[in-house]
């Protein structure tokens, strides 16, 4: 009886030293401070991807023809162009956007869309201006926008790259 008690107190030496051992640095390391996250998945894309990435899957899905390509092209990177505009005079380096800011911004992308949809319903065919709609009310309707600065397969990235 008295060797398992003299067991039971040394496996709770051993439990214990460990125990400190682990704890022996504080949270976030010696000086307290955590590294800052990086999330290499989260990287946006640059108006130029957005652009390529869009008139890709457009080309495909819509079958749009030699003539239809360069305007289709310059619209989606005039488009992702200004809508990056729109973002950078929102995010300022370590400012939060005000309500107004974020409400005005919104306005914005709305006008901006209104604007590359008045201008794509004059390159496409009744057909493929159909079947672009029915992707942008799909995508709305799933809580996404259309093309953005997220990459693809985000929720939020648009158009699938397929």
């Amino acid at each position: 009886m008295q060797i398992t008690f003299l067991k039971s107190i040394l496996i709770l030496c051993l439990v214990l030293a460990l125990f400190k051992t682990g704890r022996a640095q504080p949270p976030g390391g010696a000086d307290g401070n955590f590294p800052p996250l990086e999330f290499p998945e989260n990287k946006t894309e640059t108006p130029d991807e957005t652009a390529r990435r869009e008139t890709k899957w457009m080309k495909k899905k819509l079958r749009l023809t030699a003539q239809q390509l360069a305007p289709v092209e310059d619209i989606n990177f005039d488009h992702a162009l200004k809508k990056q505009d729109i973002i950078d005079n929102l995010i300022k380096k370590g400012i939060r956007p005000t309500r107004e800011q974020l409400l005005f911004s919104q306005k914005a992308f709305d006008t901006l869309a209104e604007d590359k949809d008045s201008k794509l319903s004059k390159v496409l065919t009744s057909k493929q201006w159909g079947i672009y709609l029915s992707k942008k009310k799909q995508l709305e309707n799933n809580g996404q926008n259309m093309p953005f600065a997220t990459p693809p397969g985000r929720v939020g990235s648009g158009f699938s790259p397929q």
